[in-house]
């Protein structure tokens, strides 16, 4: 019978949630000892108490866990065989009746390090077990905390992956986001410079239209940018894609090749397609493919945007 245990918590996934794994572990037990119920509790430390997941006897009638079997052996860390388990604890007579447990085994679930909870078995009549059972079930026992040590350490790394995951991809964005914020601000930062050197050399001159109009125009695309870090940092559920509306793609396309710095290399945009959208998140989309494309592009190099309707999409 342990044996029998003992393959089923091989082949158990440690990963799975812990209801789906203590039913299996239930079912398992239950076959390779013959009996009618098996039911594993946990101890929960901040509650003080043990629990059994999917159905919680503290919150039955009348439980009182001071008294029960479940209690006592955990404590004591010894297994119990008690032919009656309404003479043995009649406090808790509405709960054996309840599940019909009179003839019952319960044995501890621990590790040299861990005490995890209890394991009960229970049949209607003594018949059906024996004392001399008790030592087979204790080994059990000692297999089903083995297994839960195991898990503890799938999840446990698990976890440890999922931590290096979230911070890898917290460096990429942050990096991605000092590249979005970094061309629009050295555009407005060398046109800036230019205007002052102008200023220097004409102290009356007046700056032209375009040239202010430039530095607003880069000036608006950081805002926008900061705008979208603001957005991701939004808790998770209250929305990153804002109100959409009906927009000239090819007007927008052509928003962001003015906007974007010039480069040495000959952009062309070319078609037309509407679509409803968010006009800012699609800028932002139009215009890092337009940066990608001149950074890994050769100088004096061409770069062609398309825009056009296929079928129900815009593309």
């Amino acid at each position: 019978a342990p044996m029998d245990v003992l393959a089923v918590l091989a082949v158990t996934p440690a990963s799975l949630a812990i209801g789906p794994v203590l039913e299996t572990i239930e079912r398992a037990v239950a076959r390779a000892v013959g009996v009618p119920a098996v039911r594993i509790g946990l101890w929960n430390e901040a509650e003080q108490t043990i629990l059994t997941p999917g159905s919680s006897l503290r919150d039955y009638p009348g439980y009182d866990p001071t008294t029960a079997l479940i209690t006592r052996v955990f404590r004591t860390q010894r297994a119990l065989f008690v032919e009656d388990a309404i003479r043995a604890d009649p406090a808790n007579r509405a709960v054996y009746e309840r599940f019909n447990a009179r003839a019952t085994f319960v044995a501890p679930i621990s590790s040299a390090a861990t005490r995890f909870g209890v394991l009960t078995l229970y049949a209607p009549r003594a018949a059906v077990l024996s004392v001399d059972d008790l030592p087979l079930i204790e080994i059990i026992g000692r297999q089903v905390a083995a297994f839960l040590v195991r898990r503890d350490l799938v999840i446990a790394s698990i976890d440890a992956q999922a931590r290096t995951e979230a911070t890898r991809l917290q460096e990429e964005f942050l990096s991605a986001a000092a590249h979005d914020l970094r061309t629009p601000l050295t555009g407005i930062l060398g046109r800036a410079q230019l205007l002052l050197r102008r200023l220097d050399r004409e102290p009356g001159r007046v700056p032209e239209r375009a040239e202010v109009a430039a530095i607003v125009t880069e000036s608006l695309r950081m805002r926008r940018l900061a705008n979208g870090l603001l957005d991701v940092s939004r808790p998770e559920g209250t929305g990153f894609v804002g109100d959409r509306v009906e927009v000239d793609l090819a007007n927008l396309v052509r928003e962001v090749l003015i906007a974007t710095p010039a480069s040495g290399h000959r952009i062309t945009m070319e078609g037309s397609a509407r679509a409803a959208v968010d006009p800012e998140r699609i800028r932002q989309v139009v215009q890092n493919l337009v940066d990608n494309a001149v950074k890994f592009s050769p100088l004096g190099g061409a770069i062609a945007m398309r825009v056009w309707s296929e079928d129900d999409r815009a593309c």
